[in-house]
């Protein structure tokens, strides 16, 4: 895929982590402001900028590793930190959207594929990304020709 450009990239974006982060570093600033004012009740937003330091730093993850590159000719998976799989079209025996059985007001859906080897797979992606997963969709079930049909002259 180094020679391969990408037409589509699926995962977090940037402005995504935007008001996490501000969320916990305001409640991490409250925190700290009734710590320093010897205020007894600074223990409830403390779990509280826990809790969103962890949610932001699972988000954050995701936006650094987790992440799907579609290609012409097949995609790239990264599931981990430095490791990715690149599929060919061709390899993926079975491919399918699990959007029908999450109510729409998620936002989100899932798409799953299965390689010719019988290794299933699965990853996220938000409703503003069902561009790619349809060209996913259609190019593994080879709806798509690889080469435009020329004009013919009559």
């Amino acid at each position: 895929m180094q020679d391969e450009t990408i037409r589509y990239k699926i995962g977090t974006r940037f402005r995504e982590l935007i008001v996490p982060f501000l969320a916990t570093a305001l409640f991490a600033c409250v925190t700290y402001w009734m710590y320093r004012n010897d205020n007894a009740l600074f223990f409830f937003p403390l779990m509280l900028t826990v809790v969103l330091l962890v949610a932001f730093l699972v988000l954050l993850y995701s936006f650094l590793f987790l992440r799907i590159e579609v290609g012409e000719y097949g995609f790239r998976h990264y599931d981990r930190p430095f490791k990715s799989c690149y599929y060919r079209y061709d390899e993926i025996a079975k491919a399918w959207d699990a959007g029908d059985k999450l109510p729409p007001q998620s936002g989100e859906s899932y798409f799953h594929y299965t390689t010719l080897d019988g290794t299933t797979a699965r990853f996220r992606y938000r409703v503003y990304q069902y561009d790619a997963v349809q060209y996913m969709l259609e190019r593994i079930h080879g709806e798509m020709p690889d080469d435009p049909p020329e004009d013919e002259e009559f």
